[in-house]
């Protein structure tokens, strides 16, 4: 058994996709959900300074400082680090039994996808890969120079169906808005 797992394909994703995916995420999201994290942050922060107060031996700052600390934190956690994420290149990484994107470092076992399909889009290929169950699609961004022969073939070692790329697999809202050139 190895320690680490063998790779057998990786590639970074086009800036252009990720720009792309990134706006699609935007308007994905709710507007109100990350104010709402930072007031939950905020809350939780709070409360520790409540129980530092209570301590005859500590010696927490004001509140106004905490409330500023807190506000601070919450605003770097949920606005400044996803920014700065997002300036790290996101690579594929196809192992042997996982396949991991970006910097997240989420492992997406092959057993819980059904199908894939390769699209073109605008200077790029997009590899849609289907789930079992009913959430949407793993949408990955690839260089048009990638091996695709060689990676149909492994995936279909893995055991997924390799779906014709006519544009009927995923959401009809989602795959244009990755391939469109006038976003």
């Amino acid at each position: 058994m190895r320690l680490l797992p063998k790779r057998h394909f990786v590639w970074k994703e086009p800036k252009l996709f990720l720009q792309r995916r990134e706006a699609l995420e935007f308007w994905m999201v709710k507007w109100w959900l990350k104010p709402l994290l930072i007031l939950i942050l905020v809350a939780v922060l709070l409360l520790t300074w409540c129980f530092a107060v209570l301590d005859p031996n500590a010696a927490p700052p004001s509140f106004g400082a905490a409330i500023l600390v807190a506000l601070g934190v919450g605003v770097f956690a949920f606005y400044v680090a996803p920014w700065v994420y997002r300036l790290f290149p996101s690579h594929v990484r196809l192992h042997e039994k996982i396949l991991m994107r970006g910097n997240d470092n989420v492992q997406h076992k092959y057993q819980d996808f059904t199908s894939f399909t390769w699209d073109t889009a605008d200077g790029y290929l997009i590899l849609t890969l289907i789930r079992h169950d009913s959430e949407r699609p793993l949408y990955l961004g690839a260089p048009l120079d990638v091996p695709q022969e060689a990676i149909t073939r492994f995936l279909i070692e893995k055991g997924l169906a390799h779906a014709p790329s006519d544009g009927d697999e995923g959401p009809k809202q989602v795959k244009p808005a990755l391939s469109s050139s006038d976003q």
